[in-house]
């Protein structure tokens, strides 16, 4: 094929034969040459296309098997982690339970110890009980040999008065016995009156110890309660002890049935470990078959921009040129109406940023104007226009920049990058541009995000929305039904770029799913991230804003 082309190019390079003389026949000879070129290049033309879809189907098909298999390998990775931290959980769990369980056994052993302290108190307390009562039944006999002698004592003492009031009666009779006999009488009655004081201390003395004895019963009447209550109390905590007991057996059996679980689980993550392991065998084995393929497509890809190369050699020297004509132009404002919908519909979507400019507009609405880059026909700077915003936009076509116009907005024709770069820093409150990115190379792209950060107002914002490669239909199919766009572009490829450019406190907005797209978060399973893959957001936007002080 190289050398076929080589020949081409070096046949359209030859000078056409022809005289000076005759301008006619020289005219049809160079009619003929550039006939004959063009029959000869529209087979080549049409060979370099078809070689370019193939390209294009096979680079497409590779990297969908590429990124099917590394979200195998991450779905393996994330089951094997899940199983390891269960295990871990099953034998943090198995040794928080072993320790409660020691601490159960200890508690028991003391609360068996006091016990027996206990029931020796009160062994002791009823030994001492007996003692105090034999003490106060002793207590009880002296007091009643005591009264018994006291009540002799008082008869005896009636008996002396009466034997004193008889010899008083004798003495008044007897005036004229000695007065020995008187003295000895007188005596006799001091004697008397001593053992009458004599008994009356006696009589409270009994009281006394009567008083005694019954404190003393009453205090042994207090401490038979007492121990009552600590027999009960005794009973009680024995009933506890031998509950205790039941539940510590209870537990123990409760720990060998878990520990008997634990080996099951951790048979079963041996198991599951030996399929992880086989399956990431088979992941290495696909991974090494994914790099075969990519060096294949690496090697059709250097293939293809040869070709490329080649083709464009060729079309300058037949006198071809592609540049955008007026009919290409209505064409593709066709196409882009036809795919992107109606204004009221694509005005509608883009509505739902809206929220993220008022919280930046009472300080930046007044100091400065949106510069939408792409603007189209003009609904997003409608939109801002309606919300107070100054609003400028370029476009570098000719038809929608005239409609633009007619509906009353600022729009100026020209290169998007030029017109960004030509605008003084911190001058603008936003730079937007929706479906713009995917059109041009990716150092436009890098040059439009630090062209962005240098002319935004510090708090602006840069809002970037492109097709949505994470959908698989998209990165796919709808993607390349645009004859301009370059690459899809993953999310974190831009969000990474804007913050290497200075912008800070990014989010990433996936916007436009399919009709029939369930909006439940994706389950950890190969049909849930299918349906996300298959029917989930179509585009997306990364927001992102200017630090207000430098970081």
């Amino acid at each position: 094929m190289s050398s076929e082309l080589d020949g081409k190019v070096a046949d359209a390079s030859q000078v056409i034969p022809g005289g000076a003389d005759d301008p006619a026949s020289n005219a049809a000879a160079l009619d003929q040459q550039k006939a004959k070129h063009w029959s000869e290049r529209i087979p080549i033309w049409r060979s370099i296309k078809a070689i370019q879809r193939q390209v294009d189907s096979l680079e497409a098909r590779h990297q969908a098997q590429l990124h099917w298999h590394q979200h195998q390998l991450t779905e393996h990775s994330e089951r094997a982690k899940q199983h390891q931290s269960q295990l871990m959980r099953h034998q943090i769990r198995l040794l928080v339970q072993q320790h409660e369980l020691n601490q159960q056994q200890q508690q028991s052993a003391t609360q068996r110890d006091e016990l027996s302290r206990q029931q020796e108190q009160a062994v002791l307390q009823q030994e001492q009980s007996v003692l105090q009562q034999e003490a106060l039944n002793r207590l009880l006999e002296q007091s009643e040999l005591q009264q018994q002698e006291l009540s002799r004592q008082q008869e005896q003492a009636v008996l002396q008065q009466e034997q004193s009031v008889l010899q008083q009666e004798a003495l008044n009779r007897l005036l004229e016995q000695s007065e020995l006999q008187q003295q000895e009488l007188s005596r006799q009655q001091e004697q008397a009156v001593l053992q009458q004081e004599e008994l009356g201390r006696q009589q409270e003395q009994a009281v006394l110890q009567q008083e005694a004895l019954n404190r003393l019963q009453e205090q042994s009447e207090l401490q038979q309660e007492e121990l009552s209550r600590q027999q009960e109390e005794l009973g009680r905590q024995q009933e506890q002890a031998v509950l205790q007991q039941e539940e510590l057996s209870r537990q123990q059996q409760q720990a060998v049935l878990q520990r008997e679980s634990l080996n099951q689980h951790q048979e079963a993550l041996n198991c599951h470990r030996d399929e992880l392991d086989q399956h990431l065998g088979e992941i290495n084995h696909s991974r090494d078959q994914t790099l075969g393929l990519q060096n294949q497509f690496q090697a059709q890809h250097e293939f293809s921009q040869e070709l490329d190369a080649r083709f464009s050699g060729l079309a300058r020297s037949v006198g071809f040129e592609h540049a955008q004509n007026p009919m290409f132009d209505s064409w593709y404002q066709n196409l882009q109406d036809l795919h992107r919908g109606s204004g009221e519909a694509l005005a509608k979507t883009q509505s739902s940023y809206l929220c993220y400019f008022e919280s930046i507009s009472p300080l930046l609405q007044p100091a400065g104007p949106i510069l939408d880059l792409g603007c189209g026909r003009g609904e997003w700077l409608s939109l801002l226009a309606s919300q107070g915003w100054q609003v400028r936009g370029v476009d570098s076509s000719e038809l929608v920049v005239q409609g633009a116009r007619e509906n009353g907005l600022d729009v100026q024709l020209g290169d998007l990058l030029t017109v960004l770069e030509a605008q003084p820093a911190n001058s603008l409150a936003a730079v937007t541009a929706f479906q713009v990115i995917e059109h041009l190379p990716f150092e436009c792209i890098v040059a439009l995000v630090h062209s962005a950060f240098r002319a935004l107002l510090p708090g602006g914002i840069l809002l970037l929305e492109t097709p949505n490669p994470e959908n698989i239909q998209v990165a796919a199919y709808s993607f390349w039904m645009d004859p301009t766009h370059k690459k899809p572009i993953p999310p974190p490829l831009i969000m990474d770029l804007s913050y290497h450019a200075g912008f800070r406190d990014g989010l990433v907005l996936r916007q436009n799913p399919w009709p029939n797209w369930d909006q439940t978060p994706a389950e950890p399973s190969f049909e849930g991230q299918m349906n996300q893959r298959l029917f989930g957001p179509q585009d997306y936007a990364v927001l992102a804003y200017k630090p207000v002080t430098p970081s």
